[in-house]
């Protein structure tokens, strides 16, 4: 078969070519030195995997970035590269379309009309855009996002991620660090948020979405929002002074280890609607989308709602959820903390749930009411607290009053192994449930809890309707409240907690609680210890496994309690031992006799070891003078001062101590009631020891001298 020489000719140069593509595609990413000057054309060159540096130096640029090449524009690996708006009119960085690059280690300052990183994408396009290790400061303008401005698109399932970026006194109208429209998949992780401010939503983060559906998650994990020092805080004035998140229909949102501490919706005699969310706000958007969330390991710390309202507006407005506000939406919680949230404001509707709150929506035309849920589990309500007027200062399920109570669907709060301690409304008119308050149809179920010391009683007030459902419990029936005592395994005790929070050897919600109430997959408690354990001992070893009421679980082994002698034996009497003194000669104190916890420096000490625990006597006789009248020794008298002389005992007091078994000291400086005390002489001390069966141990003696 013979080939023609044009024939060879056309397939040599497809080899050629065929080549030469492949070679070009196969090149290697580069990493490129540039410039202010050469960013914009570098960027528009740039291949897939390329990284553009940039030396430590201010740039003023707009640059409008359409490449598809996922490629990556870097700061100095030293810092100082900072980005400055060369046209005020202009985002400093745009990406419009499919684009997919990345920014990092870079600072974004001076922003005044746009905002400093814009990306539009519409609903067509799949863009997935990276801000990694930036910083964004002072940049301030009006509508959406002072620093960071996100229309996603969604035909694709790559998210656009922000992490390890810092977002300092950043403002804007919406979303004073962030504002995005998030249909696409979303990842917010390990960024740090402070003194940012909006003028109505979304201090640091406003996300809000009109899609229909979405399937794709939002992620907003290891975040800080505020701080614990003055101005670090973030600040909006109707919603969400930390973070607003409302996103699409089903779509799924994780918020997780973040803390919001500091926050504030703040301003005087300005606010125009409701003020929701001092922390968070978890919303449905305006079409009444619902979404599920899903939050574990956050902290609410210190978020404030102060703002008061603006004058002359018709209908009073009310102030909920300092902590966190739930419009709409189910959520489920695990481990989070909510403490010291407070509203400051009550101003004409009474303010509701500084810890947290969860309201339903009312009917908006066709779309029909959504009712709210939250599912909280290992969570803590602590000193949380609200002005006088206000409902359920860590707690408030409802509304909203009046469109809802009584009309809309039930919305739902069930807590399971939490703690709910020391909140607090403030005493006046109105004020109501200092722990959880309930509108008529809503329903709370609480499980393996603890409810103690939240002020005004009754703490759970409402819930009218569908009485709530309490187990395994420590909570106590209050008038005007709940019937709670009638619910299994319920008890009424002070829970005996540590400051903050925690059970101590003295909580009587150790093991009290019921292991099938735990919730599915929950195997730590707060503090991440497990969340099952034996703290108590039995006469044959440890007891089954049981687990606390509350949010902690006790995780050290008490006294091992007396236990009966085996059946048949003989029965166990007390026994004293090692009975000693520590002083034989001693001065008179004031002190009353205790069980001792250091040496007294007056008195003296009596200690003993107990084989068992026992109520132990302490008799007390003086030896006085006398005389011996037909055998007996008595008193010494004129009329027979010429018998023979002898030493009686005479019986001054007694007192008892209920003393543990092992070794016990007792501090004794004379006083034996509040109106009696031993005088200077000789003295006899017999000791005994009764168990609970009655049963006495031998009489253990000692003999002291108490000297002027």
């Amino acid at each position: 078969m013979s080939v023609s020489r044009r024939a060879l000719t056309v397939a040599l140069l497809a080899l050629l070519a065929s080549a030469l593509a492949g070679t070009q595609s196969a090149r290697a990413a580069e990493t490129k030195a540039v410039t202010c000057g050469g960013l914009a054309g570098a960027a528009a060159k740039a291949a897939a995997g390329d990284v553009l540096r940039l030396g430590a130096e201010t740039c003023k640029v707009n640059l409008a970035i359409a490449n598809t090449a996922a490629f990556t524009i870097e700061g100095a690996p030293a810092g100082g590269t900072t980005l400055e708006p060369e046209k005020a009119a202009e985002a400093i960085v745009q990406g419009e379309g499919s684009v997919t690059f990345t920014l990092a280690g870079l600072t974004f300052t001076g922003a005044t009309k746009a905002s400093a990183v814009k990306f539009i994408g519409a609903p067509s396009t799949s863009e997935a855009v990276t801000l990694r290790g930036d910083t964004f400061a002072h940049n301030h303008i009006e509508s959406f996002g002072g620093a960071v401005s996100i229309s996603q698109g969604m035909l694709s399932g790559a998210p656009t991620v922000i992490t390890g970026c810092t977002f300092t006194d950043n403002s804007s109208e919406f979303g004073g660090a962030i504002q995005i429209d998030a249909g696409g998949p979303m990842q917010i992780t390990n960024n740090r948020f402070t003194a940012n401010a909006a003028e109505f939503d979304g201090g640091a983060l406003y996300m809000f979405d009109f899609n229909e559906t979405s399937p794709y998650p939002v992620v907003v994990e290891g975040n800080t929002f505020g701080g614990s020092l003055s101005g670090e805080g973030n600040i909006a004035r109707e919603w969400g002074g930390g973070a607003v998140v409302s996103v699409s229909k089903e779509q799924p949102v994780t918020i997780a280890r973040n803390t919001f501490e500091g926050n504030r919706i703040t301003g005087s005699h300005t606010a125009v609607g409701d003020r929701e969310g001092a922390g968070l706000l978890v919303s449905q958007n305006y079409a009444h989308l619902a979404f599920p969330v899903t939050q574990h390991d956050n902290s609410f710390i210190e978020n404030v709602i102060d703002e008061t309202v603006k004058p002359g507006l018709k209908e009073p407005l009310a102030a909920g959820g300092a902590g966190e506000w739930i419009r709409g939406v189910p959520v489920t919680s695990t481990d989070d903390m909510f403490v010291r949230n407070r509203i400051a404001v009550a101003d004409g509707r009474p303010p509701e749930g500084a810890g947290l709150g969860a309201i339903a929506t009312a009917e908006t035309g066709a779309v029909p009411e959504q009712p709210a849920s939250f599912s909280g589990s290992d969570d803590l309500f602590r000193e949380n607290s609200i002005v006088a007027g206000g409902w359920g200062a860590a707690l408030y399920v409802g509304g909203p009053a009046p469109d809802c109570i009584g009309t809309c669907p039930a919305s739902r709060m069930t807590l399971s192994d939490s703690t709910i301690i020391s909140n607090s409304v403030q005493p006046g008119p109105g004020s109501e449930g200092g722990a959880i308050w309930g509108s008529p149809n809503d329903q709370l179920t609480v499980l393996n809890s603890i409810i103690s010391r939240n002020p005004p009683e009754p703490q759970v007030f409402g819930f009218a309707s569908t009485a709530p459902s309490f187990a395994y419990s420590d909570i106590c029936n209050e008038a005007g409240g709940p019937a709670v005592q009638s619910g299994a395994g319920n008890i009424c005790a002070d829970p005996l907690l540590a400051s903050d929070g925690s059970e101590t050897a003295s909580s009587p919600t150790i093991d009290a609680g019921s292991n099938p109430l735990i919730p599915e997959g929950v195997t730590l408690d707060l503090a991440d210890a497990p969340r099952i354990v034996s703290s108590r001992q039995g006469c044959g070893g440890p007891l089954p496994a049981v687990v606390d009421m509350g949010a902690f679980e006790y995780q050290q082994q008490l006294p091992v309690p007396p236990c009966a002698p085996p059946p048949g034996s003989a029965p166990v009497t007390p026994v004293l031992t090692s009975v000693a003194q520590s002083h034989s000669s001693w001065r008179v104190g004031s002190r009353a006799a205790s069980i001792a916890r250091r040496r007294a420096p007056v008195g003296t000490t009596f200690s003993f070891s107990l084989n068992e625990p026992a109520r132990v006597t302490l008799a007390f006789t003086e030896a006085l003078p006398g005389r011996r009248v037909h055998g007996h020794c008595v008193a010494a008298k004129r009329a027979n001062r010429h018998r023979h002389a002898c030493r009686r005992a005479v019986s001054r007091g007694t007192l008892t101590f209920s003393a543990h078994s092992g070794a016990d000291a007792i501090s004794f400086q004379g006083r034996l009631s509040s109106s009696h005390k031993l005088t200077p002489g000789s003295y006899s001390l017999a000791i005994t020891a009764t168990d609970a069966g009655g049963r006495r141990s031998a009489t253990a003696r000692l003999a002291f001298r108490i000297v002027r």
